[in-house]
């Protein structure tokens, strides 16, 4: 059997930049996205039915968000992660 190929260029979308939705700031950072997104879907029964929100924060403004979550007595649940996104287990203690 023979196989023969060909060379095709394909476009691709990038992302460009993604703007936070509270400040209106990039939240690229170092040729990445830095942003806490949202994304909601709202059910039967909730003030929103029907309705879809998405929301993308930067770093400063989810730090902002956290405050007030946590001034009402919640915040974010936040896990330390390496590099390769494992969890980072704080329990245990490490040889250095």
């Amino acid at each position: 059997m023979t196989t023969i190929y060909r060379t095709e260029t394909v476009e691709e979308q990038v992302i460009q930049d993604v703007k936070c939705n509270c400040c209106g700031e990039s939240c690229f950072s170092l040729g990445n996205v830095e942003a806490l997104s949202i994304h909601e879907t709202w059910g039967y029964g909730s003030p929103f039915d029907g309705q879809v929100w998405d929301a993308d924060l930067c770093a400063k403004c989810s730090i902002l968000l956290n405050d007030l979550l946590t001034s009402h007595g919640g915040g974010f649940d936040i896990t330390e992660v390496t590099a390769w996104g494992d969890p980072i287990d704080s329990d245990k203690e490490t040889n250095g």
